[in-house]
């Protein structure tokens, strides 16, 4: 412990101590997701419309931020998710 000066030699009040709040952001859960180009999409129209970065997209393919994309090529891309979330479709199929 580090000693305080002697200015600093009280506590908070019980009052605030009880009271005291914590605010945490909520965690944020990434997926992996691979999608097709489709034809004319480019780094920034992928990635505009997946909501995320463009230099994101291009790191995660290795790829430069110039690159030109053909249709059919797959792309890999880290999406938020939602923390706890089960997959529906493997509940689904568990079910019988």
């Amino acid at each position: 412990m580090v000693p305080r000066p002697s200015k600093q030699d009280k506590d908070v009040t019980s009052k605030v101590a009880d009271n005291g709040q914590l605010n945490l952001a909520p965690e944020v859960v990434l997926r992996k997701q691979i999608i097709k180009v489709r034809k004319k999409d480019t780094l920034a129209s992928v990635a505009k419309r997946y909501k995320i970065a463009v230099g994101d997209v291009a790191k995660l393919n290795n790829l430069s931020l110039d690159s030109a994309l053909k249709p059919g090529q797959k792309l890999v891309l880290m999406l938020p998710g939602k923390a706890g979330g089960k997959n529906k479709k493997a509940t689904q199929r568990n079910k019988g």
